[in-house]
């Protein structure tokens, strides 16, 4: 219920009513000349003042300056009583809890942005949309599709109505893996840091795909070679396989030898049939059990005491033997002989 009503026709720089009405947390007011021109009307109940957005528990809303607006309001409520609209089409409000999300995070409101995140899962899917302009910035292989006449990005950009905008589909991509992607490079949310391996892996996998794997060097050495990441015990062997997918597709040779080394040092006679069965790509999943069974066999004999694991480099360019090293090796203190 409201009490009473203030009118103000000073500045807000020096009322004190705003100090005390206008508070910090829910946003910062409009500009003074606009404020003071509509002589801010303060209701002492329902806190309603004139800002550049409103940021409650489940939402950020722009209001380009003109919305005299409650923070804790839902976006529907604000539209219903400011603008006399309602949201009754499940992909609008899904497209609204899209740019509330966008919103949230550019001001690290990452709490905010996971509440427009599932109305987006709920109303659109698993959808992400990303800016193309963006992903040329991002990736290689994105500005090459997107900005040359290539007849595979040609195929995938799509025209609506009479406007061409151009987007991509990413079918064969998971959208969970794109957007820890794109949170671990440019977001703000301190939970990237703790990823499943699941999920570590497939980010790995996208960032493989679309040659990322130099931006993601500093993140693959934390996932991988983490307190965390060192942890891991025989029962745990699937997570520790995942990771060293990871580190492979990551192309991250330091996480790949200590992976490698544990497995073999850790896991005495434990047989790695269940976690090749789990693969699509078969062969490479021979190829690491293999590789790990020569280490195995260098440090039950004793051959060896260097603590080092399997070199990425020469595992990649010389399949047939695991161990040896090549004369074009970069890191040749890594390798066991």
């Amino acid at each position: 219920m409201v009490t009473g009503v203030v009118m103000l026709s000073i500045g807000p720089s020096s009322n004190p009513w705003r100090q005390t009405y206008l508070q910090p947390a829910l946003g910062e007011p409009s500009t003074s000349s606009q404020i003071a021109l509509l002589h801010i009307l303060i209701s002492v109940a329902a806190y309603q003042r004139a800002c550049r957005e409103c940021i409650g528990s489940n939402h950020v809303l722009p209001t380009r300056k003109v919305g005299n607006y409650t923070g804790g309001l839902w976006v529907g409520k604000f539209l219903k009583t400011q603008t006399y609209q309602e949201i009754v089409d499940e992909r609008a409000s899904g497209e609204m809890g899209r740019l509330c999300g966008r919103c949230s995070r550019a001001e690290n409101f990452e709490v905010h942005a996971r509440s427009g995140d599932l109305r987006v899962k709920k109303y659109l899917g698993d959808e992400r949309k990303v800016s193309s302009s963006f992903l040329c910035l991002v990736s290689p292989v994105f500005k090459e599709m997107l900005s040359l006449p290539m007849n595979e990005g040609q195929r995938r950009l799509r025209e609506r109505g009479d406007k061409p905008v151009k987007y991509l589909q990413l079918e064969g991509d998971s959208p969970e893996a794109v957007l820890h992607t794109f949170k671990s490079l440019y977001g703000s949310d301190p939970q990237m840091l703790n990823l499943n391996p699941g999920e570590i892996l497939g980010v790995a996998v996208f960032v493989y795909k679309w040659e990322l794997a130099k931006r993601f060097q500093f993140a693959a050495m934390h996932w991988t070679m983490s307190p965390r990441a060192n942890s891991y015990r025989p029962e745990t062997r699937d997570d520790a396989w995942q990771l060293l997918l990871a580190s492979y597709w990551f192309r991250y040779a330091p996480g790949f030898s200590f992976l490698t080394f544990w497995m073999a040092g850790e896991l005495p006679g434990h047989s790695m049939c269940e976690q090749i069965n789990k693969m699509k790509d078969r062969e490479l999943g021979l190829s690491l059990a293999l590789g790990i069974e020569e280490l195995r066999r260098v440090m039950v004999n004793r051959i060896s005491e260097t603590g080092n694991g399997l070199c990425l480099h020469c595992f990649l360019t010389k399949p047939d033997d695991f161990l040896a090293k090549q004369a074009s090796c970069p890191i040749p203190r890594q390798h066991i002989l």
